[in-house]
């Protein structure tokens, strides 16, 4: 018998038991399954009566990735943006994000804490968010954030979608 006739009976006596032939391949943590670059697909923010609330406009682009040793960076940058209204790519013109940090995964909670160092927004910089993952699956991740207030909408919760890169 060659080693793999060994291995094949091997996985075979596992599957008739009903036993998973490694506890590791199903044992995937939500780290695990977050790790890896995603493509923005989708996002708003929705009122407390179900409205949704395309800020960003149309055309948007975003991309989130995460590191297997906890280190994060998200941007999201608006389409139709005034191409002169700056000279310097140091001084970003229209609604746009971004920002990096480190993060942590609350299974228990199903959210990402995100440590986060520094934003193009200033008064993030230093803070923690949490975002609750609403999805995670092989190719597909759903967030919401925390309530924030909109100053036209009200109070909203921003909701993203991204499907996996690569």
């Amino acid at each position: 018998m060659d080693r793999r006739d060994i291995l094949l009976g091997t996985a075979a006596a596992a599957a008739s038991l009903g036993l998973p032939a490694t506890s590791q391949a199903q044992a995937k943590s939500l780290q695990d399954k977050l790790v890896g670059a995603w493509r923005l697909v989708d996002i708003y923010d929705k009122g407390k009566d179900g409205s949704q609330y395309y800020v960003w406009g149309e055309g948007v682009q975003g991309l989130a990735i995460y590191t297997s040793g906890g280190h994060f960076s998200r941007q999201i940058i608006s389409a139709n943006r005034d191409k002169g209204a700056s000279k310097t790519p140091r001084m970003p013109v229209g609604p746009s994000i971004g920002y990096f940090g480190t993060y942590t995964i609350d299974e228990a909670t199903m959210t990402i804490k995100l440590k986060i160092d520094r934003c193009s927004f200033p008064s993030w910089d230093g803070v923690e968010r949490v975002n609750k993952i609403a999805l995670l699956t092989a190719e597909e991740l759903k967030t919401e954030g925390a309530v924030v207030h909109d100053p036209i909408n009200g109070e909203v919760i921003p909701k993203a979608q991204y499907k996996r890169v690569g």
